[in-house]
């Protein structure tokens, strides 16, 4: 059960709170105070609650008949000389490289690093030795994360016949905003089996630096995860919004490696029988969408007084 911990509350209007429990995501508001000097009692009223209901996700699901071409985990320059080819097309100081300073996502250290150019922008690709891909569905997965989350980094994967990148077609496009590791993940078809060079460029140009380590690619479909969160209340903004017919809504990110589609969301007020509604809105990775319910609260605002 989620337990308010907050010590104090302002008599003026306030934005919602977001707040995470383990199995829902909720959004609380407090009501109006008048607050007096040396109150002893500090009471409150939790009002409204927006929870991201668990298990009505649809997620992109892939066979479990997958098979491992090519697994890269970084562990020291040497591997990545030997298995990566690196290209920096706009010729500035900046390209991919090997570091041992900084730790995967298991924990052990070694990784990809690409430092942002925040002139230019980026134009640096990592290409991998030849790899024998079979026609039909393959897949690519790998981590990847920021130096900081106030900063955008840009990562493409492209496939071609040869090594020259100018040949190359892009398959995917990702966005990332976290210093937290995240695994990307995407299917892809070709038609026709042979030996092929599968690249990561990165594009960034507002962002500070980009990490890349486990990268796999093999035969067949990967299972595509969406992880939703919400990002953002729009509706109400703060107690000012109170009303007979409230509207609710809110931003709703996607930050996990597959599309979510058919999402149910739900909110309460005052602890009484959640209003549950289900939108036909697709959110792909690293995107975000808007949540607005079509049935609107009655949240009367109560100014509440405490005496000495």
């Amino acid at each position: 059960m989620h337990k308010d911990v907050f010590s104090c509350v302002s008599p003026h209007c306030h934005p919602p709170i977001l707040s995470v429990s383990r199995c829902k995501l909720l959004f609380l508001r407090r009501e109006n105070f008048i607050i007096q000097k040396h109150m002893k009692n500090l009471r409150y009223i939790q009002l409204l609650s927006l929870a991201l209901v668990a298990g009505t996700v649809n997620a992109q699901t892939g066979g479990d008949g997958t098979g491992e071409t090519y697994r890269c985990d970084f562990s020291s320059s040497e591997q990545f000389t030997n298995e990566w080819s690196v290209t920096n097309r706009n010729g500035d100081l900046i390209q991919w490289e090997f570091i041992d300073w900084q730790n995967g996502p298991d924990g052990n250290p070694g990784c990809a690093y690409c430092q942002t150019n925040q002139t230019t922008g980026n134009d640096d690709f990592m290409t991998t030795m030849p790899l024998a891909l079979q026609a039909g569905t393959n897949h690519v997965t790998f981590y990847a994360k920021g130096v900081r989350d106030d900063g955008t980094e840009t990562l493409e994967l492209l496939i071609g016949t040869t090594a020259d990148v100018n040949e190359m077609s892009t398959i995917k496009q990702w966005t990332i905003n976290s210093k937290t590791w995240k695994q990307k993940a995407v299917n892809f078809e070709i038609e026709q089996s042979g030996t092929y060079y599968l690249s990561l460029r990165s594009t960034s140009t507002n962002g500070f630096s980009t990490y890349v380590d486990d990268f796999s690619a093999g035969v067949g479909a990967t299972k595509l995860t969406p992880e939703l969160s919400i990002e953002k209340i729009v509706r109400p903004y703060s107690q000012c919004d109170y009303s007979e017919t409230t509207a609710i809504g809110a931003v709703i990110r996607n930050t996990g490696n597959g599309d979510a589609q058919q999402i149910t969301l739900a909110y309460t007020i005052n602890g009484g029988s959640p209003v549950s509604e289900t939108t036909d809105k697709t959110i792909a990775p690293d995107s975000s969408a808007t949540f607005m319910f079509e049935t609107q609260a009655t949240c009367r605002q109560t100014v509440l007084t405490t005496s000495m």
